[in-house]
Formats: C-alpha cells, sequence, structure tokens
C-alpha cells in the first residue's frame, strides 16, 4: 500500500481539487444569481459521497485563508482547501477568464484555433486565415468522431448539450453514494470526468480553450506536488519536477521480425509496447504517491510526469530507472529498446511558459539517448556486449523464429495451430496477445498485477487482457486498463458485486487496434499479408502508409502565443493531439460512424476507387500515438485511407492550415519484409515534408527526380493534398471512361498517355510528347469527346505554359492509380 492510501488528508485534498471548479457543470435556474462556486458547493452538498468537498468549490476563489470560514473546519483543512486554491490559480496562468461563469450559453473554442505562425505567409499570396471553432457540448466517446466547427452549426444545442452532462454527475455521485464507501476513488473520478468534462470549457474568456476537464486535472497534479513538497520538507525553491521519458527503438522493436503469422505477432508486439510505457508510467507515480493526474501526457512512446522536487522522488526515480535498465537487459531486449528518463526542477513561474520546460527535458533526454545504457557500461560491460552468455556452451540454442535470438531448445514455444513455428517466451506472449486482439472486439480490460501468473510481462506488473463482466474476483494489489472506452458504470457495478475492491486503480486508455479480420465468426483470426492483398481491388498487391504531424516541435513552442504556453495549455495541447492517433482511428476502420461517412463518403474531394466505402476496410493499424501511424492493408483500401485520415485530422484540428500532416504510401508485394516497407513508406513521408509539408508522396513518379530537373523547374515527387484530391476530381471522367463492362481499364490507353508524358519528361523543351498525344487522341473517338466536353482535363493534356512545368508531369498519379485498379493479375 503506497503512503497516499494512508493519508485521509491528501485523499482529501486530491479529490477536493478534482471537484473544486464543478460548479460550471451546474445549471442556474431562472432569475437565479448565483456564481459557479455557490452552485457547485449546493450541488455537491445534496450527494452523501461528495458532501465533505463541497467547501473546495465554495471557498476556492477565496482571497486569503482567513476567509475561510466554514464552520467546523479546523486550520488543517482550511490550509487545504488554501492549496487547492493556489493549484487552481497556478493551472489557468492566472488567467482571470477561468474565473468566470460558464453555464450553458458558452462553448469550448478549439485549442487548435489558438495556433499560428508556422506557416509562412508568401507574398503575394492571401493572407492565412486560422478559422475559430468550437466544441458542441458532449461527451468524449471514444465511438463518435467529435471535431470543431463554427459556433453558430450548434450554438443553439449547447444548452441541451449541458443538461445532459448535468445529469450524467448527479447519477454518477448518486451511485457512489450507493456503493457506501467512504472514500471517492479518485482513478474513477478522474476518468468520469474525462469522458464528461473533456468538451466544457473552464472559462468563458477570449481564449476559453481549456476545458474543464484539463483544468481540474492540472489543478489536482499540482496541488499534490505542493502537499508531497510541504510534507517532505523540500528545501528547493523550485518546488517542482518535470518528468519526461521518452522511449527509442520503438521501429525496430515493433518491426524487425520474421516469422509465420507475422501480423499476428505484429499487432500483439504493438500492444505491448503501449501497455509496457504504460505500466512504467504507473510505476512511476504510484511509487512517488501520486494520483493519476500527474501524468501531463502519455503517448506514442513519450510522457511527462508533474512530481515534487523532493530527495524522495528523485531517489525514486533513480530506482525506478536502474531496475528498468537491468530488466531489459536481463529479457534481451537492450539491443533494440531504451528508455531515456529525465527529470528538471520547475517553479512556479515556469508554469505560465510551459513549453520550455516541454523542450528542456526533451533536449536532457537527447543526451541520454546519446549514450544509452551509460551507467551499466561503466559498471559492468559484460551484461550488455555478452547478451547470449546465459547460453552455455554445451547447450545447442536455437533461434526463436520471430526474433531470431538465441534461446535454449527447452524454453522455445509453439503457438497452437502452428506448431512448426517456436518462438521464444517474449514473442510467445505478444502472439497470445496478437490472438486475444482477434477475438475481442476494440474495447476490452487489461489488468495488472504484481504478481506472476497468466499473461504477458512488463518491466514491474504481469498483466493479462479480460472480457468485461469477466474479472473474477481481483485482488487489491491489482490495476484495471478500460481499453478505449471509459465505462464507469461497468467498474461500479463489479465494485458492487464485490469483484473489484472499491480503491481499484483503474485507468481509461486509448489505442488503435483496428485490424482487418476473417469474416467467421467462430474463427476470428487477424487477415494475413497474404489475404489483405487478396481483398485488393484489380491488382492483388499490399499497400501502406506512415504519415506524421509536421512542425509538431514548432507547434508547442512558436505556435502557441506565448502569454498562454501555460501548463494546463500544452498538457491539453498534446492530449487532444494524442487522441486523434489512439482514440479515433479505429472508426475508420469499422467505417460505421454517422460523422466519419458524413466526412469520407459524402464529400465529392475524397478519392474513391468504389462507389462508397464498406464498412470494415482491409487494412490494419501496426502502430499509431502521439503523432503518427503506420497501417498496412489492401493496396486500395489504404491509398484510399490516406485520403480519409488527412481530411478527418483537418476537421480535428479546426481546419487550421498551421496544422498539417504529411504521408508516404507505397504498394509492395505481399511477401515483402516488413522493416524495409517501414523504411520505404518513411523515406517518402521524409521526402514529402522535405518538399514542404503538408503533402502525400503516393508512387514513384517513373523517371528520377534529378534527371527531370535539370530541365525543369518545379519538379517534385510528392504533391500537396489539396491538389491531390483535385487531380482525382478532375480524371473522374478518365477513370470511368477507363473502365469497361468488366471493369478492366484500357491498358493501351493508359499506356499511351504515360507515354507522351515520359516524353515530355525526357524532352520538355521540344514538342515531340504533345504531337505524339494529339495523335493518339484523335484517333481515339470516345477519349477525343471526352476531352473536347472538360475544359478541366484539357488543360492537362494540351496547355504549353511557357517556363513552368506542364499539367502533364502530374497525370501518372491517376492513370497508375487507374491502372492497378484494373489488373487483374500482379
Amino acid at each position: 500500500m503506497s503512503e497516499s492510501d494512508t493519508d485521509s488528508d491528501y485523499n482529501f485534498l486530491k479529490v477536493g481539487a478534482l471537484l473544486h471548479d464543478i460548479g460550471h457543470v451546474v445549471p442556474g435556474l431562472q432569475g437565479e444569481d448565483k456564481g459557479h462556486s455557490e452552485k457547485g458547493f449546493e450541488f455537491l452538498r445534496s450527494f452523501a459521497s461528495t458532501e465533505l468537498f463541497s467547501v473546495f468549490a465554495k471557498y476556492h476563489h477565496a482571497q486569503s485563508v482567513d476567509e475561510i470560514a466554514e464552520e467546523g473546519l479546523n486550520q488543517r483543512y482550511k490550509n487545504l482547501i488554501w492549496i487547492v486554491r493556489e493549484a487552481s490559480r497556478l493551472s489557468s496562468g492566472d488567467d482571470g477568464s477561468y474565473g468566470e461563469e460558464v453555464g450553458g450559453k458558452h462553448l469550448l473554442k478549439s485549442i487548435f484555433s489558438g495556433i499560428s505562425g508556422i506557416k509562412e505567409e508568401k507574398e503575394g499570396e492571401k493572407k492565412i486565415k486560422v478559422p475559430i471553432k468550437y466544441y458542441p457540448s458532449v461527451k468524449l466517446d471514444p465511438n463518435i468522431f467529435t471535431y470543431p466547427e463554427f459556433r453558430e452549426d450548434f450554438s443553439d444545442r449547447a444548452e441541451e448539450g449541458c443538461r445532459k452532462i448535468y445529469e450524467s454527475f448527479k447519477d454518477f455521485f448518486t451511485k457512489l453514494t450507493e456503493l457506501g464507501d467512504k472514500q471517492i476513488n479518485e482513478d474513477l473520478l478522474l476518468m468520469f470526468l474525462e469522458e464528461n468534462t473533456a468538451f466544457i470549457p473552464a472559462g468563458s474568456g477570449e481564449n476559453n480553450d481549456i476545458s474543464l476537464f484539463d483544468h481540474l486535472k492540472t489543478t489536482c497534479a499540482i496541488a499534490s506536488c505542493m502537499y508531497k513538497s510541504s510534507k517532505e520538507e523540500s528545501e528547493e525553491s523550485e518546488k517542482y519536477l518535470l518528468v519526461g521519458g521518452d522511449v527509442s527503438g520503438i521501429q525496430d522493436f515493433i518491426y524487425r521480425i520474421s516469422s509465420k503469422g507475422a501480423l499476428r505477432l505484429l499487432r500483439g508486439r504493438s500492444f505491448y509496447l503501449e501497455m509496457f510505457c504504460e505500466d512504467i508510467v504507473h510505476e512511476i507515480v504510484e511509487r512517488l504517491g501520486l494520483p493519476k493526474a500527474n501524468i501531463l501526457y502519455s503517448g506514442g512512446g513519450n510522457f511527462y510526469i508533474l512530481a515534487p522536487n523532493t530527495q524522495k522522488a528523485k531517489d525514486i526515480l533513480k530506482s525506478i530507472e536502474s531496475k528498468l535498465e537491468t530488466w531489459l537487459i536481463d529479457n534481451r531486449l537492450s539491443s533494440s529498446l531504451y528508455l531515456a528518463l529525465s527529470w528538471i526542477s520547475v517553479s512556479e513561474n515556469n508554469f505560465r511558459n510551459f513549453s520550455k520546460m516541454w523542450t528542456k527535458v526533451n533536449q536532457e533526454n537527447s543526451l541520454k539517448k546519446a549514450q544509452k545504457y551509460k551507467s551499466v557500461l561503466e559498471k559492468d560491460p559484460s551484461k550488455l556486449l555478452d547478451p547470449s552468455k546465459e547460453i552455455k556452451p554445451e547447450s545447442q540454442g536455437e533461434p526463436c523464429d520471430a526474433c531470431r535470438k538465441i534461446t535454449l531448445p527447452e524454453e522455445l514455444k509453439a503457438i497452437k495451430g502452428e506448431e512448426d513455428a517456436l518462438f521464444c517466451q517474449l514473442c510467445y506472449e505478444q502472439m497470445e496477445i496478437g490472438g486475444d486482439l482477434a477475438n475481442l472486439g476494440d474495447s476490452f480490460y487489461v489488468l495488472k498485477t504484481k504478481y506472476k501468473g497468466d499473461g504477458f510481462s512488463v518491466p514491474f506488473s504481469t498483466m493479462r487482457i479480460i472480457e468485461k463482466e469477466k474479472t473474477g474476483t481481483v485482488n487489491k494489489s491489482s490495476s484495471i486498463y478500460t481499453i478505449n472506452s471509459f465505462d464507469t458504470d461497468g467498474i461500479i457495478n463489479l465494485i458492487k458485486r464485490k469483484e473489484l475492491p472499491p480503491d481499484i486503480h483503474v485507468s481509461s486508455l486509448p489505442i488503435a487496434i483496428y485490424c482487418a479480420k476473417s469474416g467467421d465468426k467462430d474463427d476470428r483470426n487477424l487477415l494475413t499479408f497474404e489475404e489483405l492483398a487478396d481483398k485488393s481491388q484489380g491488382s492483388k498487391k499490399l499497400g501502406a502508409v506512415r504519415m506524421d504531424v509536421d512542425n509538431l516541435g514548432k507547434i508547442f513552442t512558436l505556435g502557441v502565443p506565448e502569454n498562454q504556453r501555460n501548463i494546463t495549455r500544452i498538457s491539453s495541447l498534446s492530449r487532444m493531439m494524442n487522441y486523434f492517433f489512439k482514440g479515433y482511428l479505429n472508426l475508420l476502420g469499422e467505417f460505421k460512424e454517422k460523422n466519419i461517412l458524413d466526412i469520407c463518403n459524402r464529400q465529392i474531394n475524397f478519392p474513391k476507387l468504389g462507389e462508397e466505402r464498406a464498412p470494415n476496410r482491409y487494412f490494419s493499424i501496426i502502430y499509431a500515438g502521439g503523432d503518427d501511424l503506420f497501417i498496412i492493408g489492401a493496396w486500395d483500401d489504404v491509398f484510399e485511407l490516406c485520403f480519409d485520415v488527412e481530411g478527418l485530422f483537418r476537421k480535428y484540428v479546426a481546419e487550421n492550415p498551421h496544422v498539417t500532416i504529411s504521408a508516404g504510401f507505397s504498394i509492395f508485394n505481399s511477401k515483402h519484409p516488413l522493416y524495409q516497407i517501414a523504411r520505404v513508406c518513411g523515406n517518402k513521408e521524409e521526402c514529402s515534408k522535405d518538399e514542404g509539408k503538408d503533402r502525400i508522396y503516393l508512387i514513384n513518379r517513373g523517371i528520377a527526380k534529378e534527371q527531370v530537373s535539370k530541365k525543369l523547374k518545379g519538379i517534385e515527387e510528392s504533391i500537396c493534398w489539396e491538389k491531390a484530391r483535385k487531380l482525382f476530381d478532375d480524371f473522374k471522367p478518365i477513370y470511368e471512361y477507363l473502365m469497361n463492362e468488366k471493369g478492366n481499364p484500357s491498358k493501351s490507353t493508359v499506356r499511351k498517355l504515360l507515354a507522351a508524358r515520359e516524353e515530355y519528361c525526357k524532352n520538355p523543351e521540344k514538342a515531340n510528347w504533345i504531337i505524339q498525344l494529339h495523335y493518339f487522341v484523335s484517333r481515339n473517338k470516345d477519349l477525343k469527346e471526352i476531352l473536347d466536353d472538360q475544359t478541366i482535363l484539357r488543360k492537362y493534356f494540351y496547355s504549353v505554359p511557357e517556363g513552368k512545368l506542364n499539367p502533364i508531369y502530374n497525370v501518372d498519379l491517376p492513370l497508375n492509380i487507374f491502372d492497378l485498379v484494373g489488373r487483374k493479375v500482379n
């Protein structure tokens, strides 16, 4: 049991911090003139479960401790209320708007609407305008894609949304009262607050882009550190630590596999990595005696934690760092994975421009990554330099069929149904995870315990995937992760049935885990690479894409105005960015959610190779989180998916032209090695960024860029999203013409049009290509009619701009894609 479990004052403070501003969700009565402090006080006082904490709502705007004059409150409790009051002030960055009334009339402005200064304004071009958009007053639901719109689109529904949120609070507090436990489970409360207040503003001023959830969470984090520092007698003037973690080697760890059932192992390994990082993060906050609110951000192999600046905290961090390095070495993962763990001192003044602290701890981790396992190499280098010493000379070790590490024969295991492949313990566990993910939906539980047993091992725990409502009786030392759901009702019901202890540690964790599966209900296996390729339209190949947010560092350091870079806004921006990749991508695979369908199927500028995309699309998410993704599937599904993701991302970031994403797409045979697929797509993604960002690299352009660029200016291998969308939209008449009644494009037509384009690239200063093209078109009556009727299309084939890149250069993109659609063989 951690120290925090035995400290009633500390528990009182943490829950009070999470509830102090709850009056913002309480609607006022007509003609009533009560502020949110008074409304919150009366609301909390009306439930037995929250009555004790009502004083935090009443006095969190007190100007001095002496103003806290509630009858029966001793000085100790008054001091706790004052700590929360100060933490709330620091959380808001001294922004006065946080104290203003919200109610049902105000909407949460998108935090992305406040980002500017990333994309340079070029002389002669229109001034870059950033739309100001707002969120509807709704719950955060992993099954509903929520994005900001203009205020007038739903402002008339704001009060109705707030009323529903208020009713959810009443229901939740009633259920807590029914549990009969005197102490509120802070984890359960935090999870409920994220679900219900992530789209409710914490204030009503001009910059009301901070959600009530982020304000309450950060207030709790700061208050917890203030309390810990006072109890542990910290003598530091900088009372806080920002702890940063950065896991490197993720790509090597995930992608370098060679075995039968590769996709099953990939999914298991990717999920394993998510839980590996979560295990480390939660070990840190548990050992430090901090609530989960102190996890400012966790995703994409990075995390940030706010901690008290005490010697005890530093010693614990050093101990965790040492134990983790030992675990990685003992499990023979040190050649691929490494966690850089750093911490820096932070003062209260630093909370106002927290992006500087974010950057500083990242720099510390960069230095550590350049000296991996330095302390181990200095003390006992043989641990790293001789990883196979466990294999005795007289033993004949065998390579694991997945990771190729030499393993004792008796330690190799076979997966049921795949007895021809043998795996080391770690890969065996990851294969089992992959199998579990195939048989479950996207929402389930992960049970974590400190005791060894069934499941998979992570550095500080053992974890096991379980179906909801099938937890069995869980002991006090365990934790529950609710994957892709908040499910507070489910957890409360399990507590009621005494299957979970009242103080169970619980967290909601979004993870992008969509994978295409077989349609057989009795055999829900993940589709293999070969099966995914076979699902393709036309050519039976795989498509793969890697995507990454552009200028992420600049967004945090320059995009947010300097006077607004407080701790809560930086934490909120990170959370929102991460949630797109980890929370919403599953919906693109299922392809049933209304908002997703409206955006992707009903907008004319989303390239489509069929009539409409069907549900349960044929791709698998290999990795997604933080600010990037890697997806493999049927080539045509992944091709369309590129534009779907970019279109949804644009909506998600309030259509802010300063926040963009770049992609590298490629097509492969199903037998192509995974690490090479990842490398090729990664190189193409980098090319998109190098050529200006906000772009996609679709296919190789046929002629070396260096060769063509000697004769032409403006040659690029990638293409901006907007231009690509218009290109494919312009070529719809050609696509319809090329496809005959059997669904086969005219190969000779495609070939001759591409030949004219190739001739232009070789000799752009000569007219050979246009003569060749006109001769072919004049002999093709149907094609000539199309070009004569379509003014927009004619410019690609008939225009000859002087001194500029001819539009015919880009016809290879749609024509080659159309050609792939019509192929019946590879």
